[in-house]
């Protein structure tokens, strides 16, 4: 099997495959990762759906040509998953990966989950979610990922319309709410050698309605600090709004 021009060794599959359905055990034992993946995976065109836990043991995304920093990364993790659907706009289960541990040279790093939810909560509401040791948050409401660029920038051209020329064609109705909670990423920034960190969290939140062309958003970071505690800046609160109709 060769991806990203990188030819994985030792690929054995143990099942039954059937056009678009595959139901059994993926293994690969490759010098930079090994692979243990066993369960459903249906590629329906109309419905995908897949059901399936995973284990990743010593993976080198350097050496496998997915990314060209960190020669010397690599990192163990299990997975966990029970959805349907082929995109983010269409996604109904979750999806998670736990036992999370990354090595970078003599640095090691450790999470618990990362765990991705996506459910209609009610009719017409849909809710997707992230729960993890860094990073919690989610988005409800009504939404289309796709959509999502040309509904704003016709929202901006509501209000400047000589910037940026004709509005785009657009028929999706995204109303939502989101909020979003990062703590401070000391741990991580120190792991892969980033030379700013935060020791407070961090949070984004507000909302979204294309239909009555209503939009806020809120952004706080209590402080950004250099290597060294150097504090770089100290209460940085952004807010996007248009209220009374004005953007501002």
């Amino acid at each position: 099997l060769m991806f990203q021009d990188y030819v994985y060794q030792n690929l054995h599959f143990d099942g039954e495959l059937k056009k678009r359905f595959f139901l059994g055990n993926i293994i690969f034992d490759d010098e930079n990762g090994k692979l243990n993946a066993q369960g459903s995976f249906d590629w329906d065109k109309n419905e995908p759906k897949f059901k399936f836990m995973a284990e990743i043991v010593g993976f080198n995304p350097y050496k496998t040509n997915l990314t060209k920093s960190y020669p010397d990364l690599a990192f163990n993790f299990k997975a966990n998953s029970d959805f349907t659907g082929g995109d983010l706009d269409n996604m109904n289960g979750f999806f998670e990966i736990f036992d999370i541990n990354l090595k970078n040279a003599e640095k090691e790093y450790t999470l618990d989950k990362v765990r991705l939810s996506s459910d209609d909560i009610a009719t017409n509401t849909h809710q997707m979610s992230v729960q993890s040791d860094i990073i919690n948050g989610y988005i409800t409401g009504s939404f289309i990922f796709k959509s999502l660029k040309n509904s704003i920038l016709n929202l901006v051209k509501e209000y400047i319309p000589s910037s940026l020329g004709r509005k785009e064609k657009h028929t999706a109705q995204n109303n939502f709410i989101y909020n979003v909670n990062i703590t401070k990423l000391e741990p991580l920034c120190n792991f892969l050698d980033i030379d700013w960190t935060t020791n407070d969290s961090i949070n984004i939140s507000g909302f979204y309605n294309d239909i009555k062309n209503d939009i806020a958003f809120n952004l706080n970071i209590p402080s950004i600090i250099k290597k060294g505690g150097k504090t770089s800046f100290k209460g940085l609160n952004i807010r996007l709004a248009n209220d009374d109709k004005q953007l501002y």
